[in-house]
């Protein structure tokens, strides 16, 4: 359970961290001929930071399934 607590954690600061950076697209992000405007993907660090979330998500609820699971006994 613990770990999960601080998977959750180390994800949100991730995630905090991935959101302050300053991001530069450059001329390329220009597309004139396709008349669309460029919406760019998801950074490596925010991908990794959703799946610490997920992952710590899922580690607390195990340990809180596994730690009520004992005390029923």
């Amino acid at each position: 359970m613990l770990s999960g607590v601080l998977c959750l954690i180390a994800g949100l600061v991730m995630k905090w961290w991935d959101a302050r950076q300053l991001r530069e697209f450059g001329w390329f992000a220009y597309a004139p001929l396709s008349e669309t405007t460029y919406f760019p993907g998801p950074t490596p660090m925010a991908v990794a930071a959703l799946v610490l979330l997920f992952a710590g998500v899922a580690a607390f609820f195990l340990g809180l399934g596994i730690r009520l699971g004992r005390r029923r006994r």
